[in-house]
């Protein structure tokens, strides 16, 4: 699972706190990643699409 983290604007930090909401997965075949914007003015990471492209190479 990966999921991206909106920034808040005014300090930058996360916004829904993905982390902490999912630390409870204990389930060995599930891996949550979680990504931050780091730009407020964007929904999403600039790291997504070389994930999601690494994640393609896999049979999920």
């Amino acid at each position: 699972m990966v999921s991206v983290d909106p920034s808040k604007r005014k300090t930058g930090g996360a916004l829904l706190g993905d982390r902490m909401r999912m630390n409870a997965i204990q389930h060995p075949n599930v891996f949550m990643r979680s990504l931050a914007t780091r730009r407020s003015h964007l929904a999403t990471s600039e790291s997504l699409l070389p994930i999601l492209r690494l994640l393609k190479g896999f049979i999920l």
